[in-house]
């Protein structure tokens, strides 16, 4: 391969790196949190730093319909949504009960929500694994020092 070619091709692959790699802009969805509009609700949606866990995204679902994917590292996501009651569940590859959780938020409340990643091995000797996850209420202070101490 001629020397300019492979300036373009290793060109490419770098820039292919840094989007795999976060080193690109961050996707919608994490910019900084502005003030809660009038009438609504926030639901925080994070995943503690775990590097033993896998790389995919928990799709979370409100009242069964799909409201997030939160990745495996970065910061939590929000969504604004009306005061009410809601079941909250992530989607896993077998359902156990108690994955999910029942939450109640008010007008101008924050409620964050983790979700914990328990994979099921599969075959002899680990031969492969499937993502189980839990969605959990954590207390705003807990949650804060958590995310705090995640890399971004």
């Amino acid at each position: 391969m001629p020397i300019p070619c492979r300036r373009v091709a290793a060109t490419a692959m770098m820039a292919a790196l840094c989007v795999l790699a976060g080193c690109a802009q961050p996707p919608a969805g994490f910019e900084p949190a502005g003030p809660i509009p009038p009438g609504q609700a926030r639901l925080w949606f994070y995943r503690d730093y775990q590097p033993s866990v896998s790389f995919n995204v928990a799709n979370v679902d409100l009242n069964g319909t799909r409201i997030v994917s939160v990745p495996a590292y970065g910061p939590a996501i929000y969504r604004d949504v009306p005061p009410g009651q809601y079941h909250v569940m992530a989607e896993s590859f077998v359902v156990y009960d108690q994955q999910g959780t029942n939450v109640t938020v008010g007008p101008g409340q924050q409620l964050y929500l983790k979700i914990e990643n328990s994979p099921i091995n599969w075959g002899d000797l680990s031969v492969y694994q499937r993502d189980v996850f839990y969605v959990r209420p954590v207390p705003p202070e807990v949650a804060r020092a958590q995310l705090a101490a995640t890399p971004q």
